[in-house]
């Protein structure tokens, strides 16, 4: 009977100490759509090509459901994220917002109408960038773009 009690007891400890941790700051969230809503807009998460996310220097994450929704946020809050995130608009893989390359379009029809995707390679971009009649922008011309000013 002891032997169940302290294996039970063990088994609590594990589940507490798995329950407890914390999420890692340097890896985006996972983004539950049609569940998670927009940090900025409120509107649920429903197109993972388009969601990006950040987490503040306290470990909380916002995710959005459009590019221009996150830096509409950043700007209004005046919070300093520790990491940005965007999704691959072709292969859907998390990309830091550093490492991406951005297309801006009239002719791109996003959840909020920012008209802004995000790929990986210089040459997706260029491509969906003639095919948008857009232009091809990295994450601080992107930012002064849309917000006047780097936040």
């Amino acid at each position: 009977m002891k032997s169940v009690l302290i294996l039970f007891a063990a088994a609590l400890l594990l589940i507490s100490i798995a329950c407890s941790q914390k999420p890692k700051l340097d890896e985006p969230p996972e983004i539950q759509l049609g569940a998670d809503a927009c940090n900025e807009c409120y509107m649920l998460i429903s197109e993972e090509k388009y969601a990006s996310a950040y987490v503040t220097p306290d470990g909380q994450f916002r995710v959005f459901d459009d590019i221009g929704c996150m830096l509409k946020h950043v700007q209004k809050t005046n919070e300093t994220p520790l990491h940005m995130w965007v999704h691959d608009f072709i292969n859907l893989r998390w990309l830091e917002t550093d490492s991406a390359v951005f297309v801006k379009s009239q002719n791109l029809e996003t959840p909020m109408g920012y008209g802004i995707i995000a790929v990986g390679k210089a040459e997706k971009a260029d491509s969906l960038s003639s095919v948008r009649e857009g232009e091809v922008l990295r994450f601080t011309q992107l930012q002064n773009l849309l917000l006047g000013t780097t936040p």
